[in-house]
């Protein structure tokens, strides 16, 4: 019999479908809400509190996910997600003026967020067949970012055409994301949860297996944090680039980034999933660089667009490596620990961003070697543990199906 990701189990259709409607709303924030910050007289040097509240929040639903998961089924607190990132959202377009309730609404919605992204790693690896787990994994992130990210852009094209100004733009297009957070909840709330919910143990069987795994996502959240909040600023600032370019770069990017989905299961047959992951975050070096020290608009956009794609194909292979290499009873909780850890390192990286960007007109040149040196250390750190965690995994760690 045929798999279908849509209807094979009956609710990962559905499931799709809310994550596709997260992910809209949390992509339509992506682009606008920083340079909408900058047009209510916010610096940047000041925006990156408010990137470093959300991420915060992320620590607060790691540990929610972890405390509460021997006690309720993933699926239960997925159906949170959308109510806590709508009300997030629209805080923080209610409130721009208020900076003290602007940082609280970023870090509502940063918990949603984060909530959604320590939950759905358990939900999908108890619902799908083991065998097809690799696809479900592959059609969740495509949900998540290049499908949602070019809906935004198309989106705040749409929204462009009818309003008055940038400021009027930006602020559609985040009343916009508020409301299909919203809307997200509906298919949640008939997504059951599979047979096979098994509440995870309340400790790891190879603690020094996650840790590992664990180590690489805190170092990736550290280098995320300090550059990836400011593309947008970066385009607008130092390029000069309307929002609605702005959109169409995030477009490009995430058409490249849908396009390494598709191509990554047959890299990662080829060359091996640790190898592939690890291979992407190489890729993303020479883009930073680019950034950097961009002679125009087009180089610029270049390296955005091959960092873009390559991080989000790494994050999508480790992921699906992190649970691969654990017990399957660790799945739940090494889902829960990468969010945990990796939101304390990327509100680190926001914090740190702020002090670097108040530099003057080089400051985004230095984010983006910072981050560079960053990822460097985070590859360093697979190469010497990756090889031996995929030669030791536990026995039916191959169950989780092939790439």
């Amino acid at each position: 019999m045929r798999f279908s990701l849509l209807s094979d189990p009956p609710h990962l259709g559905r499931f799709l479908a809310a994550t596709a409607l997260l992910g809209l709303g949390q992509q339509l924030f992506v682009v606008a809400r920083n340079p909408w910050l900058v047009e209510h007289g916010y610096l940047p040097h000041q925006v990156a509190p408010v990137q470093g509240v959300g991420a915060l929040a992320g620590i607060a639903a790691g540990f929610l996910a972890a405390l509460v998961a021997s006690r309720v089924t993933s699926v239960a607190l997925l159906r949170l997600c959308g109510i806590i990132q709508a009300a997030g959202f629209a805080m923080q377009v209610a409130f721009v003026d208020d900076a003290q309730l602007l940082l609280v609404g970023a870090a509502v919605a940063g918990l949603g967020i984060q909530l959604q992204t320590a939950v759905a790693p358990a939900w999908l690896s108890q619902a799908t067949p083991p065998r097809h787990l690799a696809g479900a994994f592959s059609a969740w992130n495509v949900a998540l970012f290049p499908l949602a990210g070019l809906l935004a852009a198309v989106c705040i094209g749409v929204v462009s055409l009818s309003s008055d100004g940038e400021r009027h733009t930006q602020t559609l297009a985040l009343s916009l994301g508020a409301a299909l957070s919203l809307a997200a909840t509906l298919p949640l709330w008939w997504v059951r949860a599979p047979e096979s919910d098994a509440l995870p143990k309340r400790r790891l069987a190879a603690p020094g297996r996650a840790a590992a795994v664990v180590a690489v996502f805190a170092l990736l959240g550290l280098a995320g944090g300090i550059t990836v909040p400011f593309f947008q600023l970066y385009f607008k600032m130092a390029w000069g680039v309307a929002p609605a370019g702005i959109a169409g770069l995030y477009a490009a990017s995430m058409t490249v980034a849908l396009l390494g989905y598709l191509a990554a299961p047959r890299v990662a047959a080829r060359f091996g999933l640790w190898p592939s992951a690890v291979g992407a975050l190489v890729l993303a070096l020479p883009c930073y660089a680019l950034m950097a020290w961009a002679p125009g608009l087009t180089w610029a956009a270049v390296g955005f667009v091959g960092r873009a794609a390559s991080g989000r194909v790494s994050a999508a292979l480790l992921q699906h490596l992190g649970q691969a290499v654990s017990p399957r009873g660790d799945g739940s909780a090494v889902a829960a620990l990468a969010v945990l850890v990796q939101s304390a390192t990327w509100a680190a990286g926001a914090f740190l961003a702020g002090p670097l960007l108040a530099t003057g007109a080089g400051g985004f040149g230095r984010l983006f070697v910072v981050t560079a040196l960053v990822d460097g250390a985070a590859i360093l750190v697979a190469l010497l543990t990756f090889p031996r965690l995929w030669r030791s995994r536990p026995n039916g760690a191959d169950a989780l199906g092939p790439l």
